[in-house]
């Protein structure tokens, strides 16, 4: 995985926890759309709303227990 990804999603595992959730929208920067997708891939994130994501338990374990993504 890119380092810049991985990057992007450990701060979006990051901002799911301390906020409980992401907001989605469509003017985000192409950095972190290639990130959220890639989360969800990887069950990090699940939808919250139509406009919003938020850490699943997979997610989690990856916080605690990894640190993040590598």
């Amino acid at each position: 995985m890119e380092k810049q990804i991985e990057d992007e999603i450990n701060l979006i595992l990051a901002e799911c926890y301390e906020n409980g959730m992401i907001p989605f929208h469509q003017s985000i920067p192409d950095i972190r759309d290639k990130a959220i997708t890639r989360a969800k891939i990887l069950g990090l994130i699940k939808c919250k709303n139509k406009n919003a994501y938020e850490l699943s338990i997979e997610g989690l374990k990856v916080l605690d227990f990894d640190g993040g993504v590598r």
